[in-house]
């Protein structure tokens, strides 16, 4: 057996895309079960009565409410669920229609205290533990009938499994010395110790399908196993729960469903496999080395990176070409049996960017330059370097987050500012949790307002550059799922400019005689380029040639139309 962390099916599920529901119902978990006629789990609350059903997105809903009850164990046998309902309005073992949630039967054990798992047997019989009294009852539903199967020798019985291949019950005990898992013969109810597991407080008790048998325990908050040998000392299935309850296996699906009682939570983990990988996050193009563990005697492996492309190994490599966020998916064949394991939301592959807008303004003028950031995965923070140099001089005034993505982060400051060498820094991020994160989008980040000098002429620029000075590198941070990645995004450049002067092929600011000379001596002489080759297309055909010339001696010297450029 391997250890497997426990995962909470409001975060992510294994095997299913991960809704988080509208609200948490979950009043102490006790119970839960899979119901495979209608695709759901449903899970008893001690708390209040309410039998909660949960879909494989993770919605949930109020299938049934006993009232005033503390529900424990579930079970279901046909079309009918089964409840242990301890106090209430109608105490003890309920049936209840599994499609419409009405109450079928109830059965009343005299001095019943806290009745907890039900099973089933081939023939139809229904067992149930009293937890206080250390009794089980054997059950004829139809009849509504009971009488007392064992009454000794349990310690506090909790969970239950019906071991059908050796005809029968295997039983949790709570207190019993050595904290044994016993066995309950069937044909003479006579009460054995298959094992002595060493470990206190034991509540649930299921198996898989491979023979493997699980159990939880409230004083390790884990779920332990054995083979089906009951080889020993038990080993860590999975760890990080809260009080695991009544677990239950989903042969459909092969997860170990555990209500968390004192969290309220119900968790799903996967027993058999375990997947891993050298790294979980890159820059676009990026290669993975993934490996896999499992439990089980594979007979075929499959991966699914969640982009399309699969592998047939058990350690294979990934390159991923393209942005995203990846589900990961393993399948394992082992005889007719498909087990899987789903990591949603496993692998980050980034490719974003910092842009900075371009902007025309009139000498003296206050323009604004906007910074927009492209981002594959939520970020916290955004460090930001800007440069304004080139051959227009223009002073930094301000910035601002108003009306950008950014505006509801908690801090942002500007860093650094050195006005001599023009450029500065700016810091986005969040420090507290509760403030969200930058969602995967593209758009304004920031906003910088300069004036551009008052003697500035036409053809001059003020490139705005976003690729770092000195040790202020721009850089994107974010930790979701827990997962911290740090990196510097590609950089993209804007420019503040004057408007052209149509005409003004010199970029002196004015149009004269100099401009034709100007012309001149480029297209025929081998002189520089004008400034703009758009304000040198006078007549707007889309070149630069000999009827420009001609345009501009017409419009300076005989009255002609002004320059048209486009």
């Amino acid at each position: 057996m391997f250890k497997a962390t426990a995962v909470s099916i409001f975060t992510i599920l294994l095997l299913f895309p991960a809704l988080l529901s509208g609200q948490n119902l979950l009043n102490e978990p006790e119970s839960v079960v899979y119901d495979s006629l209608y695709n759901r789990y449903l899970v008893s609350n001690w708390g209040d009565g309410n039998i909660i059903e949960i879909d494989m997105d993770g919605n949930q809903a109020v299938f049934c409410t006993l009232t005033g009850s503390s529900l424990a164990g579930l079970h279901i046998d046909g079309e009918i669920l089964f409840a242990a309902a301890n106090d209430g309005v109608n105490p003890g073992l309920t049936g209840i229609n599994l499609h419409t949630g009405e109450i079928i039967k109830v059965i009343y054990f005299a001095g019943q205290r806290t009745i907890n798992g039900i099973v089933t047997d081939t023939s139809g019989y229904l067992y149930i533990t009293e937890w206080e009294n250390y009794m089980i009852f054997k059950v004829d539903f139809e009849a509504g009938t009971y009488t007392t199967f064992v009454d000794t020798d349990l310690g506090e019985p909790n969970g239950m499994y019906f071991d059908a291949p050796n005809n029968r019950i295997l039983v949790t005990s709570w207190l019993s010395d050595g904290q044994p898992i016993k066995a309950v013969s069937l044909e003479d109810s006579t009460v054995s110790t298959v094992v002595a597991t060493g470990i206190v407080s034991l509540d649930g008790l299921t198996r898989d399908p491979f023979g493997n048998c699980y159990f939880s325990s409230w004083a390790t908050n884990s779920v332990h196993g054995y083979d089906s040998n009951f080889t020993g000392p038990p080993e860590v299935i999975s760890s990080g729960h809260t009080s695991p309850a009544d677990i239950f296996y989903d042969k459909f699906h092969h997860v170990i469903a555990v209500p968390n009682f004192n969290a309220d939570r119900l968790d799903l983990i996967n027993p058999h496999l375990s997947i891993s990988s050298d790294q979980r996050w890159g820059i676009a193009p990026f290669e993975i080395q993934f490996d896999a563990t499992s439990r089980l005697s594979a007979d075929a492996w499959k991966w699914h990176f969640g982009d399309g492309d699969s592998a047939m190994t058990q350690s294979p490599s990934h390159t991923y070409e393209e942005p995203g966020i990846y589900d990961v998916t393993l399948d394992i064949a082992v005889g007719d049996e498909t087990v899987s394991l789903t990591e949603n939301e496993y692998i980050y592959i980034v490719a974003d960017t910092l842009s900075a807008s371009e902007v025309t303004g009139e000498p003296g003028e206050q323009i604004e330059v906007i910074i927009t950031a492209k981002n594959t995965i939520p970020l916290n923070y955004i460090k930001i370097p800007v440069e304004y140099g080139g051959s227009m001089a223009i002073t930094l005034d301000s910035f601002s987050t108003a009306g950008c993505r950014t505006d509801h982060f908690e801090n942002k400051t500007e860093t650094d500012s050195d006005p001599v060498y023009r450029r500065a820094t700016y810091l986005l991020r969040n420090v507290s949790a509760a403030i969200p994160d930058l969602e995967p989008g593209f758009g304004p980040v920031l906003k910088l307002y300069f004036t551009i000098d008052p003697a500035a002429v036409a053809g001059q620029t003020a490139p705005i550059t976003l690729d770092g000075y000195s040790s202020n590198l721009p850089r994107f941070k974010g930790m979701p799922n827990y997962l911290l990645i740090d990196y510097i995004p590609g950089t993209l450049s804007g420019t503040v400019s004057l408007p052209f002067l149509c005409g003004d092929a010199d970029g002196g600011g004015t149009i004269n005689l100099l401009d034709i000379t100007y012309l001149i001596n480029y297209l025929y002489k081998a002189g520089p380029e004008p400034e703009s080759l758009i304000a040198a297309d006078v007549n707007g055909s889309g070149s630069v040639n000999l009827l420009d010339i001609t345009y501009l001696l017409g419009y300076l010297y005989k009255g002609g139309p002004a320059p048209a450029c486009n």
